[in-house]
């Protein structure tokens, strides 16, 4: 599948704070380290909604939820770097790091930005270690002003960073292959009212139950379950 590949390194040694974004698309390979806090998960969780009923207690449906959403603090830091290259043109690298950031964000793009594989050993949640069929996009960056430090010399930036934020990647086709048989059986029916039924009776003819009558009213939002028309097609939830 194109896209990025992120690896995320914690430890005591600097070395092992470094994480890696790297684009299949091209190739573009971006590094920071870890900033102050943990990658924390920020959207993705619950899907549970209240429905309001006229002049009656709500009730509570799940009605799906986003995509995982995963903050991670980051910092690109060449302020003590003893690489010759940043000696001799300090600030090279850092404002190299940026770009590539800015290039996995997309800027400058007239096309889609790279899709991402985002692995941390097992420190980031829901990350290749622990789960290798989730696919990510770094939908944001908030840079940190406070971080800045530039070279008062080249003007370049040497410390920089902020807050990114990696989606979970989700295609329809990724929905649809992980539909089960039962869940297609899930769909609602329908019924269409004859003379004399009631809502008990139509509860009791698809559930084997009249005392569950309220699940159809709420479905047709039926404030007053004698107020049957005939004719009127009802939908019948999973009981």
């Amino acid at each position: 599948m194109p896209g990025a590949s992120i690896t995320f390194n914690n430890g005591s040694a600097d070395v092992d704070n470094i994480f890696t974004i790297t684009s299949q698309e091209d190739g573009t390979r971006f590094q920071a380290s870890f900033g102050d806090g943990a990658p924390l998960v920020t959207d993705g969780y619950g899907g549970w909604q209240v429905v309001n009923r006229p002049k009656a207690v709500g009730v509570v449906e799940w009605q799906g939820r986003n995509p995982l959403a995963i903050e991670i603090p980051f910092m690109i830091d060449y302020f003590m770097s003893d690489d010759a290259a940043e000696i001799r043109s300090p600030g090279i690298h850092c404002e190299t790091q940026v770009r590539r950031l800015e290039r996995l964000l997309g800027v400058g793009m007239a096309h889609q930005p790279p899709i991402c594989r985002v692995d941390s050993q097992g420190v980031i949640p829901h990350d290749y270690t622990l789960n290798k069929g989730k696919f990510w996009v770094v939908e944001s960056v908030s840079w940190d002003r406070e971080l800045e430090l530039r070279h008062p010399i080249t003007g370049r930036r040497i410390r920089c960073g902020g807050t990114m934020t990696v989606r979970q990647f989700i295609t329809p086709h990724d929905i649809l292959h992980n539909i089960r048989a039962g869940d297609k059986a899930a769909v609602p029916k329908t019924y269409r009212v004859k003379g004399g039924d009631t809502l008990s009776k139509i509860a009791n003819k698809f559930y084997g139950d009249p005392q569950k009558w309220k699940i159809i009213a709420d479905a047709n939002h039926i404030r007053d379950r004698r107020q049957l028309k005939f004719g009127q097609v009802l939908k019948i939830p999973p009981g």
